[in-house]
Parts: structure tokens; sequence; C-alpha cells
């Protein structure tokens, strides 16, 4: 039997689901969490005060998760040419796009120097 290569929507769907699974794990951690002791005492004049994670997680997620996910579709497409299943091109194209991630923040704490 002829095996044909995988298609670019689930491999994408299977990549994705790699990095919204640590996302949805830290909302879920910080949820369960009880809330600490009301600090009354605490001078709020700075921006971000008494803000918890979770109200920094959507700027977080848009501005490191848009061009994660450029650079993931772009490698999904590659990997969803080679002739392997689509789980396995997914997982793949999200290892390529954590080591492409690091290189880029590696080139670039080695210029900001």
């Amino acid at each position: 039997m002829e095996e044909t290569r995988a298609p670019y929507g689930a491999s994408l769907l299977v990549a994705v689901g790699w990095f919204l699974t640590p996302v949805a794990a830290f909302a879920v951690a910080d949820w369960s969490l009880p809330d600490g002791p009301d600090a009354t005492d605490i001078d709020c004049g700075s921006g971000g005060c008494g803000w918890s994670s979770m109200d920094f997680l959507p700027a977080i997620v848009v501005l490191v998760g848009v061009p994660l996910l450029v650079v993931l579709m772009t490698v999904t497409a590659v990997t969803s040419l080679l002739r392997i299943p689509a789980a396995l091109a997914g997982t793949l194209s999200a290892l390529a796009t954590v080591l492409v991630a690091v290189f880029i923040v590696a080139l670039y704490s080695a210029v900001a120097r």
C-alpha cells in the first residue's frame, strides 16, 4: 500500500496542540491556586500592580504566539511533505519550531551584547 503525505491541516493541529498544552496547564494551575491575603498596604502607583499572571497571559500569547505561529506554519508545510503520519509531522513541526525559536533567541542575545 502506498503511503500518502500527511495532510497539512491535521499536522498543523497536532503542532498547535503541543503549544496549547503548556498554556492550558499554566492557566489551570493559576486558576486552581487559592487567592492570597489581601494586600491593602501595597502602593499601586506602578502599572500592573495587583495583576495576576493570568492578566498578562493574553498579551504574552499574542506577542510570542504570533511569530511562533508563522514559523510553525512554515515548518509544518515542509514536514507535511514527508511521507509520515500527521501526528508525527505535527510533533516534528513543534520540535523544529522550538529549535528555531531557541536559535533566534540565542542569536539575538549574542548580537545584543
